[in-house]
């Protein structure tokens, strides 16, 4: 990491479960996004975990 270089991308750790994996996943695209999308990616991913949070009934998880 050089400067104000973040460094990206950064690697990839997974929750354990496959339906937060999948909407995380999307965060390896931030490098490539003019910062003005950066907005709607993030508000994408808090409204999927958000969702996924509030799913009725749950969805099973890999995770015990």
């Amino acid at each position: 990491m050089t400067g104000t270089d973040p460094g990206f991308p950064l690697p990839a750790e997974t929750s354990g479960d496959t339906s937060v994996d999948e909407l995380t996943a999307h965060l390896a695209g931030i490098p490539d996004l003019p910062i003005g999308d950066h907005n709607r990616l993030y508000t994408g991913l808090h409204d999927g975990l958000l969702a996924e949070l509030n799913a009725d009934p749950p969805k099973a998880h890999d995770a015990p």
